[in-house]
Order: C-alpha cells, then sequence, then structure tokens
C-alpha cells in the first residue's frame, strides 16, 4: 500500500500547490528523509520491529509538512523578489529557524522515548527522531540548492477557490466575538469525546488483524473444528528434585485445574496429575472414586513407577522439580485472558503450594498476546504523555514562554482525546494496533502549531490590527498547513481499503488526527492565542495595554 499511498499524497499535493515543484519536493524530502532514517537505523543496529516499521510512514507526514512549509514561503519570496536565487536565500534565512525549532521540537519528543528502558519503544522513538532531523537537514542544504537550479514555480493563486474561502470564513470566526462559536463547537465535540471514552473495549483476539477469508484464517479454523482449544496457558510447579512427584503438589495442581475448569474460556486442562488420577482408576478399578490422587504418598510413587512413560515428559522433567499445568482456550481474545490469569494468581495466592514449591502464572499463548498487548498499550499510552510533555517543554524553551509550549500542545491534545473518543463509539478496540496508530498521531500538530504561531508573530508586527495578522497567517502558513493535511490524509486513507485490520486502522484514524490537528491549530489554537494576547506574539507593551482595555471594558 506504501506505493499508493505515495501517489496519492503526490497527487493531492499537486492539485494544493498547482506546479510540479510543489509536488516533487515534498515527496523528494520526504523520501530521502525517510532513506536517511533507515540508513541510520542500520548504522546503530536498531532493528525493523513490529513497532518501527511503521516509522516510514509517519516520516512521510512529517517530512512533507516541513518542506510544504518552505516551498509556501518561497514562491511568497519569488513572488516579492522576482529573482530565483534570491528567493531561495531569503526563505531559508525566514523559515530555517522555525524549521530547526520545529524539527527539533519533534525529534526530540521522540527521541526521549528512547529513556523509557523498553527498547522497542525506544526504537521506535529513535527511528523516528533520524527521520525527523534528517529532513530538517536537507531542507537547510539539499533542497535549497536543488530549488537554485529550477525554474521558479508558478504562482499560487491568491483569490478564489474553496481553499480561499474556507480560510477567509475561518478568519472572521476566530476574529467576531474572539472565536466564541469555536470554542463552543470544540467544547461539545470534545464533550462527545470524553462521553465515547467510556465506552471504549480493550484488546481483542489477534486472528482479526488477518483477513477472514485469508489462507491463516480458514487453516486456522479448519484445525479447531477438530482440534478445538489450541490456545494455551502454562502454569509452572517449581521446587527441589522430586517434588513434582508429592501428594500435595500433585493434589495442588488437581485442585488448581478444577478451579480453572470452571472458567467458560478454558476448554480442558491438563497436568501431571490427570496422569497420577487414570493410573490410580486402572489399579484401583473397585475404588468408589478410583479418579483421584490418593493421600498415601507411597501409593503415589507405585503408581507413577509402573505408569512411567513418555507421557510423562509432556508435564514435568527428569528430575521431578518443575511440573506444567496446561489450559487450553477457546481464544485468544486479551479482554478474557486477562481475567483468567488474573483469577488464577489470586487463587494461588490465596492457596499456597507446598513448602519450597513456588507456582508460576501466565505462559503459553494466550498470556504472551496478553503481555504484549499490556505491553505495547500501557506503553502507547505512557509514551503519548511523555512526547506531549517533551514538546511542551522544548517549545516553551524556544518561544521563551511556558504558554507557548502549552499552545503547541494544545493541538496534539485534543487530537488525542478525539481519537480515543472516536474508538469508544466506532466499537475499534485499544488494543496494540489502535494504541501504536495513536501513539503515532501524538507527534503530528506540533509542527502545525510553532510555524503557525512563528507566521503570526511576524504578520502582527507589521499588520495594523488582530483581524490582518490573523488573515495573513492563515492564508499563508496556515493555507500550507491546509494543503499538507489534506494531501497525507488521503494518503493514509488509502490505507483504509485493504483487508488487513492493522492498514485500516492507519487508514481511518491518521485521517482523522490529520483533520483534528490541522484544524485545531487553525482554530483553537489561534482563538487561545487572541483571547490571552501572550507576549511572545504580540510583544510585551502591547499584550499589557490590549489585556488592560479588555479587562476594563469587560
Amino acid at each position: 500500500r506504501i506505493p499508493l499511498t505515495f501517489l496519492v499524497i503526490a497527487l493531492m499535493l499537486l492539485l494544493s500547490f498547482r506546479s510540479v515543484q510543489g509536488m516533487l519536493i515534498p515527496m523528494l524530502t520526504a523520501t530521502l528523509s525517510t532513506v536517511w532514517g533507515l540508513g541510520l537505523m542500520g548504522w546503530t543496529g536498531i532493528p525493523i520491529d513490529s513497532w518501527n516499521v511503521a516509522a516510514p510512514i509517519l516520516l512521510i507526514a512529517v517530512a512533507a509538512a516541513h518542506s510544504a512549509q518552505m516551498l509556501k514561503r518561497y514562491s511568497e519570496e519569488v513572488e516579492r523578489l522576482h529573482d530565483n536565487r534570491a528567493a531561495v536565500i531569503s526563505s531559508t534565512v525566514s523559515m530555517g529557524p522555525v524549521m530547526v525549532a520545529a524539527g527539533a521540537t519533534a525529534a526530540l519528543g521522540f527521541a526521549s522515548l528512547a529513556l523509557f528502558g523498553v527498547r522497542s519503544i525506544g526504537n521506535f522513538g529513535l527511528a523516528c527522531a533520524y527521520g525527523i532531523a534528517s529532513a530538517v537537514v536537507l531542507e537547510m542544504t539539499f533542497i535549497p540548492a536543488l530549488r537554485s537550479l529550477l525554474p521558479a514555480p508558478r504562482r499560487l493563486p491568491v483569490h478564489g477557490g474553496l481553499t480561499n474561502a474556507f480560510l477567509t470564513r475561518l478568519q472572521r470566526a476566530i476574529v467576531h466575538e474572539r472565536g466564541r462559536r469555536i470554542l463552543i463547537g470544540t467544547g461539545m465535540v470534545v464533550a462527545a469525546a470524553i462521553a465515547g471514552m467510556f465506552l471504549i473495549r480493550v484488546y481483542g483476539s489477534t486472528r482479526e488483524y488477518l483477513p477472514a477469508d485469508g489462507l491463516v484464517r480458514r487453516h486456522l479454523a479448519e484445525i479447531e473444528k477438530h482440534f478445538p482449544g489450541t490456545i494455551t496457558m502454562t502454569i509452572l510447579y517449581e521446587g527441589p528434585p522430586g517434588s513434582a512427584r508429592t501428594v500435595g503438589v500433585l493434589q495442588h495442581m488437581a485442585a488448581l485445574q478444577d478451579e480453572l475448569g470452571r472458567d467458560p474460556l478454558v476448554l480442558r486442562t491438563a497436568s501431571l496429575a490427570d496422569l497420577v488420577k487414570s493410573l490410580h482408576k486402572v489399579f484401583n478399578a473397585d475404588d468408589p472414586h478410583p479418579y483421584r490422587i490418593p493421600d498415601d504418598q507411597e501409593l503415589v510413587a507405585q503408581l507413577m513407577f509402573l505408569g512411567e512413560s513418555p507421557a510423562f515428559e509432556r508435564f514435568t522433567d527428569r528430575a521431578g522439580s518443575k511440573a506444567l499445568v496446561l489450559a487450553y482456550l477457546r481464544n485468544d481474545d486479551s479482554a478474557v485472558v486477562g481475567p483468567l490469569v488474573r483469577h488464577a494468581q489470586a487463587w494461588v495466592d490465596a492457596h499456597p503450594a507446598p513448602a519450597g514449591t513456588s507456582v508460576l502464572v501466565a505462559g503459553g499463548v494466550g498470556p504472551t498476546i496478553l503481555a504484549v498487548n499490556e505491553h505495547t498499550t500501557h506503553g502507547t499510552i505512557l509514551n503519548m504523555i511523555v512526547v506531549l510533555v517533551v514538546i511542551a517543554l522544548v517549545s516553551s524553551a524556544i518561544f521563551g514562554s511556558v504558554v507557548g509550549g502549552l499552545y503547541v500542545a494544545s493541538p496534539i491534545a485534543l487530537t488525542l482525546v478525539i481519537l480515543f473518543g472516536v474508538l469508544g463509539w466506532t466499537g475499534i478496540r485499544l488494543d496494540m494496533g489502535s494504541a501504536s496508530v495513536i501513539a503515532m498521531a501524538a507527534g503530528i500538530g506540533a509542527d502545525y502549531a510553532i510555524y503557525f504561531l512563528y507566521r503570526l508573530r511576524e504578520e502582527r508586527a507589521r499588520a495594523a490590527d488582530d483581524a490582518a495578522a490573523f488573515d495573513a497567517t492563515l492564508h499563508t502558513s496556515g493555507r500550507a498547513i491546509l494543503f499538507v493535511a489534506a494531501s497525507i490524509g488521503a494518503g493514509f486513507a488509502v490505507m483504509g481499503f485493504t483487508k488487513y485490520l492493522g492498514l485500516r486502522l492507519f487508514g481511518t484514524l491518521m485521517p482523522i488526527a490529520m483533520a483534528v490537528s490541522c484544524l485545531a491549530a487553525l482554530s483553537v489554537m489561534p482563538v487561545l492565542v487572541l483571547r490571552t494576547r501572550p507576549a511572545f506574539v504580540f510583544g510585551k507593551d502591547e499584550a499589557t495595554t490590549e489585556k488592560r482595555a479588555a479587562a476594563s471594558s469587560g
């Protein structure tokens, strides 16, 4: 799907910028930064795994966003200076600081994941940081050199068109009543998203990630018609040599099996205790209750000596120090495997094994999938929080204002809230797949906010009033943000038309993330800026004067 994604993004950029260069340069930046990132992964020994395999897709979005901002400014400078090389120099000088700032914010945000101590999460963060840093380096060196050799692109139409009409209406909504309607609408959407969070279902069967009519799913279904319970849960007994053959341990195994068997998820159980019960039944057919573990240790030893067979090796080692209890489960859905594992652990805690023997719960396929789900889901949620905090801190340092960091983080926070709400309302499970996609969305939006704030500060310094400053910012930096979000969103949407759930999640959640982060950076954040009038945008003296005027009028 990636080549098709590239094609759709390229076509959308062509339609947006109305020039071949407007399509080729962002795609070239995205391609080269991905290649550089993969190369750095190779040189630093980072493997491609289930986490960072999607990093190139994320890099396409981030690199194209940086390139589009530079291209938009370059087009403006070409129109103003009528000299290609002078326009390259002017656009690079003016956009260089903000590009380095935005790139550093995103790269450091992802690189901070290496501090987790969890290798897979750290590798994902470093892979993204490599690619983002590569995109910034390319846009500051190779791309300007290339652009100076190419003819200047045809100027974008400033007036007319749906984009211009949308941005004009957005500017009016921001300035009119200081964006009251935008805040009310956003509040309603956030309230609906929070309500959806309470409906979120967690986990699910890993088989859902494979097509229902695919070869693997069909073969698994056929196998389970004849051999149900292919998912296992393993419990290990470990003690001194010979402990696994003692009456106390065998009876403890049998009692644990009885407890597990009451759970509807468990199809059947098996252990060394079952073999001893069967042997007792064979040699003591006249016993009123022959299928049981006898209380006599000597009798148990005799039964196991007489019935010794290779079947014993399925459940215990030769020294008799280790033994297994196997539970065969009906499915691998972590949402139901988790309660079973916790119930088994609680039962073991309440009914300790004989002295000297330890019981370790949760091995086998089912608990392993549960562990991967919990590790990935909890890790990605922590990942989101860390990236959000780091982006806020770095942005605060860049703008010299803590409030500036909060502004930059606000579109990301809003995007995450709405994505979790979408999970609840649509019934998409929160598991390792959806959590990973949402974690990637945490890295989208910071660039939009930083570019917008930098341009707003520039325009406000020379504009006559707020309305003119916001209008100019929206029709320059905002226009590029809108183009990139639409292009990348459409490219990701291509992945929604597939039988594979993992790719469908990309094709569903990422376009939503692109749209929300874009609209939040172009509407909600500007309204907050207009209402609070921070000094790093409006200047200290003007911000103080405006706040006093607003307070006196209020």
